[in-house]
């Protein structure tokens, strides 16, 4: 989707209405998207991503459960 590239016309000096009806998006899509906010699950998964891909790198033949069993065993993470 072009949501980014509204915030780009945007500070060109187009008007708001216009973008959106050009690029086919609908207002309550774009107001969505600019007050989007991560939640609590999403930000915990994305805390995770670096130890996840350091385990992996280590043990590339790691399978998701092993790299729980091998963080379980470890500590070095509480839940994945």
């Amino acid at each position: 989707m072009g949501l980014p590239l509204v915030n780009q016309f945007l500070a060109q000096g187009y008007a708001l209405v216009r973008i959106l009806s050009a690029l086919k998006i609908k207002p309550s899509t774009y107001y969505n998207w600019r007050h989007w906010q991560p939640s609590r699950q999403e930000k915990c998964r994305e805390s995770l991503k670096p130890y996840i891909l350091d385990v992996w790198k280590t043990f590339k033949f790691y399978g998701y459960r092993r790299i729980a069993a091998y963080s379980q065993q470890n500590r070095r993470a509480e839940s994945i």
